[in-house]
């Protein structure tokens, strides 16, 4: 698996972008903070994590998920898969890197396939990376990497901006579903099921 990953790494690396960081904490240590995400009434997410890997060209960004198993779909990054928009998130604000400039890459070593990240999924079309993680409009040309709500002023544009899908509300509806205690089991298509380890005890039934 690693000669093959080293091979692919020779041959179809971006050399417009070069490896500048590896195994990025954030929130675990003083150099890189938390990354704060306000909800409406002022409640913050702290979330913290390890960043495989950040690539640079330029005033550009790409952020590398590696995956021991395949790819996720492109539908459901933002949906079930929120990992890499948080990791892009935290490097560009780590970096003062535009929004706008970021893109993200998930790497699956199984089967030595690459899948880039530039658009999220939405109910009315596909939303460009940088408006999904700042909830600034799409007609925004500029996306700065703070734009994403830090203070109760910006929680506008995250939780109530014109974009009818964004990190922060994505965020916001997961954490409502946990506080109300809502822990039942909607898998969003059957496939999930197949690979599931707890199908043999799960209340979820198909009918």
């Amino acid at each position: 698996m690693l000669k093959r990953f080293y091979k692919d790494e020779i041959e179809n690396h971006d050399r417009d972008f070069m490896p500048e960081y590896f195994e990025i904490e954030f929130g675990r240590n003083k150099n890189v903070p938390l990354l704060d995400i306000v909800l409406p009434d002022d409640v913050f997410v702290h979330i913290k994590g390890k960043i495989d890997r950040v690539d640079r060209c330029d005033k550009a960004l790409r952020v590398i998920d590696y995956k021991m198993g395949s790819l996720p779909g492109k539908d459901e990054i933002g949906r079930i898969y929120f990992q890499l928009p948080i990791y892009i998130l935290a490097s560009a604000r780590h970096l003062n890197v535009n929004l706008s400039q970021c893109s993200g890459l998930y790497y699956s070593l199984k089967d030595n396939e690459m899948g880039e990240v530039k658009t999220i999924k939405g109910d009315n079309g596909s939303i460009p990376l940088g408006n999904y993680l700042s909830g600034l409009p799409r007609t925004t040309s500029e996306c700065p990497a703070h734009a994403v709500p830090t203070t109760r002023a910006s929680v506008v544009l995250g939780l109530q901006g014109i974009e009818d899908k964004t990190l922060a509300k994505d965020i916001d509806r997961l954490v409502s579903l946990v506080k109300s205690g809502n822990f039942k089991a909607e898998p969003y298509n059957d496939r999930v099921c197949l690979y599931c380890r707890f199908k043999n005890i799960c209340r979820f039934q198909n009918l």
